[in-house]
């Protein structure tokens, strides 16, 4: 009985640690969902970047709360399309800080805008307040679209307020 320990036990272990890598070599585990939402390229003044266009209330309500971070050129867009009404965001489940741009449409192109105010360094909100504790944030006027990017990206590209803003087509 003694044998079967010292000898055939770390036999078994090591067949099996070899079956499970050969299985997870062919069957990967899912890195999880990716992202269904429309990739677009969009640029402001020179600086290119590639955004997910938040468009229907669903897409917008979740925005980027639940992700780890964002890469230096993405960003996340929400096309809130022509109204009255001024919009308010909130930080709720974010785990990241954001620059948050907001761009009102040059009349007659939907497609071409400019920033009208830019809030920098939005903080992620203390673990454990309450939805009614979060802070709204909004533009001074109704506004089409706003881009929400890492925290710092503004200013690390001199990203400022009447900069061009315009969604690239072709891609």
């Amino acid at each position: 009985m003694a044998e079967f320990k010292k000898i055939i036990l770390p036999i078994l272990g090591v067949a099996v640690f070899i079956c499970l890598v050969g299985y997870l070599y062919k069957n990967p585990p899912n890195p999880g969902p990716t992202s269904t939402l429309k990739q677009s390229p969009v640029k402001i003044s020179n600086i290119s970047l590639t955004v997910e266009e938040a468009t229907s209330q669903e897409e917008r309500e979740k925005g980027l709360s639940g992700k780890a971070g964002l890469e230096k050129d993405k960003g996340m867009l929400f096309t809130l399309g022509k109204t009255n009404s001024i919009p308010a965001f909130w930080m709720k489940g974010m785990k990241f800080a954001i620059d948050i741009v907001w761009i009102l449409s040059s009349s007659g192109d939907v497609k071409k805008g400019k920033i009208i105010q830019i809030d920098k360094n939005v903080p992620v909100p203390e673990a454990g307040t309450p939805d009614s504790g979060l802070k709204r944030y909004s533009p001074k006027i109704p506004v089409e679209y706003v881009l929400e990017v890492g925290a710092g990206f503004c200013d690390e590209n001199k990203i400022k307020v009447g900069d061009n803003f315009e969604i690239q087509s072709g891609q």
